[in-house]
């Protein structure tokens, strides 16, 4: 009784012992309070965010000594989150609702860009930034629906556009991208798709896509720091360039530090129901695709499925993951964060200052069971009340319990103390909160007027549409009636086309017919050119030529003008002359 006392009252009083233990590998295994879904890590400030859907929370978690140190509550749904490359914005995409939360993590403060219209559903579900800032937002329909692939540049006012030539996506897709040079979507829908998208080109097209039913395990893509392989949490190992498969590994999620030549595995063995499992992660050469290296721990896992998320911390200085509710993981503790030297990390052990590597917690209240005073009930200062009263104690043990009470209700007077100073805090957050709720609903009030003024024109505008289609009516008329009015002039302009072709047919009957006179009047011209000669001939005759002789030759042709043709021998010349 008075150890199960003492060890009740040691857990009110603060130990300002130091006590430096280093121990190689710490567990990690941080309560979210709900299921989570994703994490992405600020390793420039040591801060890893991780969304909640279930509770609308981005929880921040600082990778130094893995405690809680913020809450960001958000009007929906968190699933996929990305951070920008100056770690001053993080992104969410907010499933139900078709828009993205932009968390500006220096002020606080929280706006939505909405693209429901142009993903074509309200699930939003993964986001990617990209350099320059880019924001690429997938939706998930399920197996049923189509949603396209929007892109936001941030830079631009928020200028939203399609990407992806305008193809539709179903079933949880997500992305993954390297060196701002290519895009990656996985589809989760049967069978799972890989898409590759060109960012340098406008529009950022689709270029490459997988051979049909080549790919498995799409729901979460690892891309290498060079950009060449891709992975699936099937184990398949993808070249970028083609999209073919090059390797295959056992099924679980993949990870690579700044090292091309190696990457690292997590998988889940060990199922046993309701319990936890054994996560083994392998450092893997590329060379070979054979582990080189593996790390065991334990993480609680409720199902056979793999954790939601996995990385690897800079410089190999852990790994973490996202299982059940919980932050689950095995870091190199630089001193300083296991008091006790079990293991366990002591922002997650329940028992800090007392060595229990197994968490044993049979009462499952926050206490384990090697400092708790009542293992199993989870109310110690019922049950001690309960036990105190159940035993006959001497007055100097009743003065002693009483002291010890008073030490209690001291101690738990400063808890009540600290916990009205997180009240108060988390009151001043409220009023905090009520005042942006007040800003937000004058906004909305601002916006309602807007609206109302909105339809106002609108309602303006309907009339004069109504007006318009008025018009419309009467010139459609009009144009109906003129094209009856074509129509018959139509078949008018037929009639007379008919008659142009026979009086072209009789014009060229005529042409013939002149064209055989103009002939016939060339002849009959040739012929009285040839009549009027002869007439002319016979009309003006030369006039006669001398014939000296009178031989009937003319004196012109006669070779002997001047001799008779009986004084002439064979040649008309006189033989006298010969």
């Amino acid at each position: 009784m008075i150890y199960q006392l003492s060890r009740f009252l040691s857990f009110f009083i603060f130990c300002f012992l130091s006590v430096s233990v280093t121990a190689q590998d710490l567990k990690v295994n941080l309560d979210l309070g709900a299921e989570p879904h994703g994490f992405v890590h600020d390793s420039a400030r040591d801060l890893l965010y991780i969304s909640v859907p279930s509770t609308h929370e981005i929880i921040q978690v600082s990778t130094v000594d893995y405690r809680i140190i913020d809450t960001f509550i958000l009007p929906d749904d968190p699933m996929g989150v990305d951070i920008s490359d100056d770690g001053n914005h993080l992104f969410a995409a907010l499933n139900h609702s078709g828009s993205v939360a932009v968390i500006d993590l220096e002020n606080k403060t929280v706006r939505q860009i909405n693209v429901a219209v142009l993903l074509g559903a309200a699930s939003t579900w993964d986001v990617e930034y990209v350099a320059g800032d880019r924001l690429f937002v997938s939706a998930n329909p399920g197996s049923g629906g189509l949603a396209s692939i929007v892109e936001i540049r941030l830079a631009e006012g928020d200028v939203a556009q399609k990407v992806a030539s305008n193809r539709y996506f179903r079933a949880e897709p997500v992305f993954a991208e390297q060196n701002g040079h290519f895009l990656y979507v996985g589809e989760g829908f049967s069978p799972n798709s890989l898409y590759k998208l060109d960012l340098s080109q406008n529009g950022v097209p689709l270029v490459l896509e997988d051979v049909h039913g080549s790919v498995y395990g799409a729901d979460k893509l690892a891309i290498s720091p060079f950009g060449d392989r891709i992975h699936t949490t099937a184990g398949q190992v993808f070249r970028t360039e083609s999209l073919t498969q090059t390797a295959e590994v056992n099924p679980g999620l993949t990870d690579y530090l700044d090292d091309n030549s190696q990457f690292y595995l997590a998988e889940a063995t060990d199922f046993f129901g309701y319990e936890s499992r054994t996560v083994v992660v392998s450092l893997i050469s590329t060379s070979t695709y054979f582990p080189a290296q593996e790390w065991e721990f334990d993480c609680v896992l409720n199902d056979p499925e793999l954790p939601s998320d996995f990385m690897v911390l800079p410089e190999q200085a852990g790994f973490l993951l996202l299982a059940n509710h919980s932050l689950c993981g095995l870091i190199t503790d630089p001193g300083g964060l296991d008091l006790d030297a079990d293991g366990v990390i002591d922002t997650s052990d329940n028992c800090p200052q007392d060595h229990n590597p197994d968490q044993l917690n049979s009462d499952d209240d926050e206490f384990g069971d090697v400092c708790d005073p009542y293992p199993l009930d989870d109310n110690n200062l019922m049950a001690c009340l309960i036990d105190l009263d159940d035993q006959e104690l001497t007055i100097e043990e009743q003065i002693r319990t009483i002291v010890n009470l008073n030490q209690s209700v001291y101690a738990l007077n400063q808890t009540i103390v600290s916990r009205d100073q997180t009240i108060s805090d988390l009151n001043q957050t409220v009023a905090s909160l009520e005042q942006s709720i007040d800003q937000l609903n004058l906004t909305i009030l601002s916006r309602d007027q807007s609206i109302s003024d909105l339809n106002q024109t609108v309602a303006s505008q309907a009339q004069t549409i109504d007006a318009l289609n008025q018009t419309i009516v009467s010139r459609d008329q009009t144009i109906s009636e003129l094209n009856q009015t074509v129509a018959s002039q139509g078949q008018i302009i037929d009639e007379l086309n008919q008659t142009i072709v026979s009086r072209d047919q009789t014009i060229s009957d005529l042409n013939q017919t002149v064209a055989n006179q103009a002939q016939i009047i060339d002849e009959l011209t040739a012929e009285n050119q040839v009549l009027r000669e002869e007439i002319d001939r016979l009309m003006n005759p030369p006039p006669p030529e001398g014939d000296e002789d009178g031989d009937g030759v003319p004196d012109s042709q006669d070779q002997c003008p001047g001799t008779t043709g009986g004084k002439v021998d064979a040649d008309g010349c006189s033989r006298k002359q010969r």
